[in-house]
């Protein structure tokens, strides 16, 4: 009986970390340039609207060398 739950464990996570992933990318990332726009207008910092330029740069080089 508990190996069967183990089991059970082990696959929810399995399956929790390519959902939480995916959920990140899909509700977190933004869409359009308003929603950037919104996220630098309430950014604490440069530094926090500089890191968010970055990660975007560096998400758009990826999908260009990946095509």
């Amino acid at each position: 009986m508990n190996l069967t739950k183990e089991r059970t464990l082990l696959i929810f996570l399995v399956m929790l970390i390519p959902l939480a992933i995916t959920y990140y990318e899909v509700f977190y990332t933004p869409i359009n340039s308003l929603e950037l726009y919104q996220h630098f207008a309430f950014a604490d910092d440069f530094n926090e609207a500089q890191e968010i330029v970055y990660e975007s740069t560096k998400a758009t080089l990826r999908k260009k060398n990946s095509t």
